[in-house]
């Protein structure tokens, strides 16, 4: 998968089929559980992972724009996935969990 973030940015993807892979914390020290309701207000950023201690992405965030920009960036990537297929994750980037849930990796 290939996104173009801007004028002469771009960064590739490739995306996962192994649906068995359940224990991506083995993996990744640290998972973000995004939470974005259908108005788009109030999205919910939970840090998951002992390497959370330090993180201040974690809380409430007024809307899409207020999120950080690296988080903002792997929400784009993996909003483009349906979850309800078995090619839901993107490898380093994260998951797509439902419709409104992301399980953004390690930032």
């Amino acid at each position: 998968m290939y996104l173009v973030l801007g004028i002469g940015q771009s960064r590739t993807y490739s995306m996962s089929v192994n649906s068995f892979d359940t224990h991506v914390m083995i993996r990744n020290d640290v998972i973000y559980r995004v939470f974005i309701p259908d108005d788009g207000k109030d999205i919910k950023v939970s840090c998951i992972g002992i390497k959370c201690v330090d993180s201040t992405i974690d809380g409430v965030y007024s809307d899409y724009y207020a999120l950080p920009e690296l988080l903002k960036e792997r929400i784009a990537v993996l909003s483009i996935l349906k979850p309800d297929i078995d090619v839901n994750e993107v490898a380093d980037v994260g998951k797509r969990i439902n419709e409104q849930t992301y399980w953004v990796y390690d930032l």
